[in-house]
């Protein structure tokens, strides 16, 4: 059985174990790896969104994404050369923390407003297309 005691630890969080990588250091690197896969596609499928509101929902997650996951990576090479303060599961985590700070407010856009703004944006294009065909 897994032991989530040591996790939080002070001597795991804080102390870099200079023997060994542990398999939370490798799943690290394949979080930042996903995260970084995950804004890439983010990035493209805004690129190509169909509204101007989809692509800035889009380009918002692509930018949260890629820049957790690039730090994510880097926070595995501090670790990896044993940098001590950026090399420690503190640090890891912190990036972490951040990330999911920072989609709160990503998401609430999404069930808030984006939806009023999609269907105000298609009233005005189907009042648009009517004014064109009435000329």
């Amino acid at each position: 059985m897994f032991d989530f005691k040591k996790l939080i630890s002070s001597k795991y969080l804080f102390e870099i174990d200079t023997v060994l990588m542990h398999r939370s250091d490798h799943l690290f690197l394949i979080i930042g790896i996903a995260l970084t896969a995950i804004g890439i596609v983010a990035l493209l499928t805004g690129r190509f969104s169909s509204n101007q509101f989809s692509r800035k929902l889009w380009y918002r997650l692509s930018t949260l994404t890629l820049t957790i996951g690039i730090l994510e990576m880097l926070w595995f090479g501090f670790r990896f050369e044993h940098i001590r303060g950026f090399g420690s599961h503190f640090a890891a985590l912190a990036v972490l923390l951040v990330g999911v700070l920072w989609l709160i407010p990503i998401v609430k856009y999404r069930l808030t407003k984006y939806r009023t703004e999609i269907q105000s944006w298609k009233k005005e294009e189907l009042k648009q297309k009517y004014l064109q065909m009435g000329k």
